[in-house]
């Protein structure tokens, strides 16, 4: 819909943005989504000029955590809070928590 409402502008997308649509308009990993599926950002006529490369955004969006990442991320998931009736959602992440995972950097987005 994104991608319709530029074109009918008049507008193209330039990879980055193109990109960064495909990437948020994919089902997560495990659903009917094939990885040669054309991206929907760009039409079947353009795709190859917007320069979505679908394995390549999976790969950047599910596969390029550290373990350590990935153990903070269970850590920070198991201390999930739901107040106001489920409507704000939290997560807490200690320095204890990062240590303990061996997350640094990268993996606490320093």
């Amino acid at each position: 819909m994104v991608y319709e409402l530029v074109a009918s502008a008049g507008h193209r997308l330039d990879p980055a943005a193109a990109e960064a649509l495909y990437a948020g308009s994919r089902p997560t990993p495990g659903s009917s989504l094939q990885l040669d599926e054309e991206p929907r950002a760009c039409d079947r006529r353009e795709s190859p000029r917007c320069g979505v490369e679908p394995a390549r955004c999976f790969r950047e969006v599910y596969e390029r955590n550290s373990p350590a990442w990935t153990r903070l991320l269970g850590r920070a998931l198991a201390s999930l809070r739901l107040d106001a009736g489920g409507r704000i959602v939290s997560v807490r992440i200690t320095s204890a928590m990062e240590t303990e995972c061996g997350a640094e950097g990268a993996d606490t987005s320093e």
